[in-house]
């Protein structure tokens, strides 16, 4: 099956120079009200903050990592625009005028599945296989390499059944060197052997995955520039931005998608 890109929407959105009347108002952070030190021991996730609203969210900001703000929150886009289910995210603001992070809303009622049994875990993946199936084919494109059990969490719907919340792709996209990055993934990342258990286990659901790469493709480069005007300039330069777009607009994405299509 071959996957293609569509022509772009005609919808021309230049990164700078815009008329006041055509700007995109920039999304407004959240004031944070307390920092929370990190339970996890993460290398990836150091603090945890409590913003204005009440709420508590995962922070990733740039003194964790120059790239990690800005491929958390352009992962989390993809993944939204792919009908993937992600927790809600926010900019956060660190303190008054100070520097933008990225938060990923700490979710409640949720359920990590390593608190479970084995036997429990399983019918977890199982029930939800078509949506987690999803989530790690976005993951092979975006170069997502440590994709395991505790990098889901899952709730239950009103239906009573398994909805799994993809987090945390600090190690994928641009902090991976994206779309320079190693690729396909190597056997021995998390990731890869994520999908070879669920294949081995037959909880994989192959149209559900390809049903994610078919949303991918659909993805153009004028969001990619709807989503910078979005996000704080810091995160990524002008150069860096114009890059990605040049990548997203060439023969490259289609090819990538179509690696990602042989290995799933």
């Amino acid at each position: 099956m071959a996957l293609t890109q569509p022509k772009n929407s005609g919808v021309v959105v230049s990164i700078r120079g815009r008329d006041a009347a055509d700007q995109q108002l920039p999304l407004l952070p959240l004031r944070v009200d307390a920092t929370i030190p990190s339970p996890f021991g993460s290398a990836d996730l150091k603090s945890f903050v409590q913003t204005l609203d009440g709420h508590i969210y995962a922070l990733k900001s740039l003194q964790d990592g120059p790239y990690l703000p800005a491929s958390e929150f352009l992962c989390y886009k993809l993944a939204s625009a792919c009908g993937l289910p992600v927790p809600y995210s926010a900019l956060i603001e660190e303190t008054v005028k100070g520097p933008i992070g990225f938060g990923s809303r700490f979710e409640g009622g949720v359920m990590d599945p390593a608190t479970l049994n084995t036997a429990d875990q399983l019918d977890m993946f199982r029930e939800s296989k078509g949506p987690v199936s999803a989530i790690l084919a976005l993951d092979c494109f975006v170069g997502n390499d440590d994709r395991h059990r505790r990098n889901f969490i899952f709730r239950k719907n009103f239906q009573l059944r398994w909805v799994p919340l993809a987090i945390d792709y600090s190690r994928a996209f641009l902090v991976r060197g994206f779309p320079e990055d190693i690729f396909p993934l190597p056997p021995s990342s998390n990731t890869q052997r994520t999908i070879d258990i669920l294949k081995k286990s037959d909880m994989w659901d192959g149209p559900y995955a390809v049903f994610a790469l078919e949303s991918l493709a659909s993805v153009t480069s004028a969001h990619l520039k709807h989503w910078f005007d979005e996000m704080p300039e810091e995160w990524l330069s002008i150069n860096g931005r114009k890059k990605l777009i040049a990548w997203w607009e060439s023969q490259q994405f289609s090819a990538r998608l179509q690696k990602v299509l042989q290995v799933i």
